[in-house]
């Protein structure tokens, strides 16, 4: 038997809610608005209005100084070179299914999909990663 959680539980041997909202009201300061139109009497307070226009302006002019800091005083992570794509080796002959789901039993195999050919590497110099490089040695 699975037991009932705590928010649906019955309460019989416990305070009224009634009894429990009015309390907490009275400890918070509140009212206890028991009548549902009654919240239009006294509608709660708007908040403070703050301008966050000067904090944001600051904050991004703080990320464009720290910004062009790392970038002229070379500060920051090292960086990291990505492996370039290599042709991969080639494959072994796969081989042919077991045709045969049971013992005793044969089933026709069924015919491999075709593996499409591994496109040939481009010439040394034409990719991007080269015009990169050559603009990394050029500085």
């Amino acid at each position: 038997a699975l037991l009932m959680p705590a928010e649906v539980a019955p309460r019989r041997d416990l305070v009224p809610g009634e009894a429990v909202l009015a309390d907490l009201a009275r400890t918070t300061g509140g009212a206890v608005r028991g009548d549902l139109l009654g919240i239009w009497d006294n509608p709660a307070s708007r908040g403070v209005a703050r301008e966050l226009a000067p904090w944001l302006v600051g904050a991004a002019l703080l990320m464009l100084l720290l910004e062009i800091a790392v970038r002229r005083l070379r500060l920051g992570l090292p960086q990291l070179r990505l492996p370039r794509w290599r042709r991969a080796a080639p494959a072994a002959k796969p081989l042919a299914p077991v045709a045969q789901s049971m013992p005793g039993t044969a089933t026709p195999a069924a015919p491999l999909p075709a593996i499409p050919p591994v496109p040939a590497p481009q010439a040394k110099g034409t990719g991007v990663l080269d015009a990169l490089d050559e603009i990394r040695r050029r500085r």
